[in-house]
C-alpha cells in the first residue's frame, strides 16, 4: 500500500479532537464504518429498539453520516422515522441529504435544550479521541436528557491499545500512543468504561457486546481493513504528536513516519495482533422525570 506522508491535513479549529476533518479522513471513516459494521454482524443497530412512525434518531459525531445512511436503510424507507446528525463542524456533512435526514453543528457536551426527551434512539461511535475523562460523564448525561423514556442509546468505542502476540508492548508505537493519549486527558480503555457511565446517569438494561478483532493481512479482509483504519488514525495524529514534543520517542516527521510504517509491517508479518471494540446499549426507564 502506498502511503502519502507529506500531505497537509485540515484540523478542526478550537477543538480538542485529535483527528483531521478533510477528504482523506472522510474516506478513512467510511472504511472504518464498513469494517466495524461487518465485525458486529453487518447490523448498524444492535439495541432491541422497535421503531414507530414519528420516532426520531440522533447520531452524534456523524462526520459524513455513513452510519446514519445505513441505519436508515435498516429501519426501512416505509417508516416515517426522522434522522438527525450532529458534529462539531460541518466540513464532512453531505451536501444533499435525503428529505428525512438533517445535519447540524452541535456538541454532545451541550445539546440544544429543546431536545429534551426527543429521540427514541441515539447512536455515538468513537469519540474516544474527542472527549476527555472529565467530559465523558457530561456527554452521557446530555444523551440521557435527550432520549425519551423507553428509548435507547448505543455507544460504540474501542481502546487506545493494541493487543500483541506476547501480551507485551513489542513496539515503541505502544508507548507513544499511550503517552499521547494521557497527555490529552483521554481515556485509554474507553469501551470498558461505558457500562459504568451509563448506569451512573440512570440507564437500565445495559448490555455490552465485545469483539476482539485480529489485525493484519493474515486475518483476512476484516483484519486488513481495521489495521488500515488504525494506521490511518496514527498517521493523522502526526501533527499533534510532534507539536507535543514527540514524547521522547520521535523528534521529526520522518522518524514518526518510520515508526508507524514499522508498526504496520510488524502487524502484517506477525500473527497475533488484535484490537478490541465494544458496543454498549442501554434503555432509559419509563416514568422518570429529568
Amino acid at each position: 500500500m502506498t502511503v502519502e506522508h507529506s500531505v497537509e491535513r485540515y484540523f478542526t479549529n478550537d477543538s480538542a479532537y485529535i483527528l483531521p476533518s478533510d477528504d482523506q479522513e472522510r474516506k478513512r471513516l467510511l472504511k472504518q464504518h464498513q469494517a466495524l459494521t461487518h465485525a458486529f454482524g453487518n447490523s448498524p443497530i444492535l439495541a432491541p429498539v422497535q421503531f414507530a412512525d414519528g420516532d426520531q434518531v440522533l447520531e452524534i459525531g456523524a462526520a459524513a453520516g455513513a452510519w446514519l445512511y445505513d441505519a436508515a436503510q435498516q429501519i426501512g424507507s416505509s417508516s416515517k422515522v426522522k434522522f438527525h446528525a450532529i458534529d462539531i463542524e460541518d466540513q464532512l456533512f453531505p451536501s444533499e441529504p435525503p428529505h428525512n435526514m438533517s445535519f447540524s453543528v452541535a456538541s454532545v457536551l451541550d445539546l440544544p435544550p429543546t431536545w429534551k426527551e426527543r429521540f427514541s434512539y441515539v447512536h455515538q461511535r468513537l469519540l474516544m479521541g474527542a472527549l476527555t475523562e472529565t467530559q465523558w460523564p457530561t456527554a452521557v448525561q446530555e444523551i440521557y436528557r435527550v432520549v425519551r423514556p423507553g428509548g435507547w442509546v448505543e455507544l460504540s468505542e474501542g481502546e487506545a491499545q493494541i493487543g500483541c502476540p506476547d501480551g507485551g508492548e513489542r513496539h515503541q508505537f505502544h508507548r507513544l500512543l499511550h503517552e499521547f493519549w494521557v497527555s490529552r486527558s483521554l481515556v485509554v480503555y474507553t469501551g470498558l468504561e461505558l457500562p459504568k457511565l451509563l448506569k451512573a446517569v440512570g440507564f437500565v438494561d445495559i448490555k455490552m457486546v465485545t469483539r476482539e478483532i485480529p489485525l493484519g493481512s493474515q486475518a483476512g479482509e476484516l483484519g486488513e481493513a481495521v489495521l488500515d483504519t488504525i494506521c490511518g488514525v496514527l498517521r493523522a495524529i502526526k501533527k499533534p504528536v510532534l507539536m507535543g514534543g514527540g514524547f521522547g520517542i520521535v523528534q521529526t516527521a520522518e522518524e514518526y513516519d518510520a515508526l508507524i510504517d514499522g508498526f504496520e509491517r510488524a502487524v502484517n508479518d506477525t500473527p497475533g495482533y488484535s484490537w478490541k471494540h465494544y458496543i454498549t446499549y442501554a434503555r432509559k426507564p419509563e416514568g422518570v422525570d429529568d
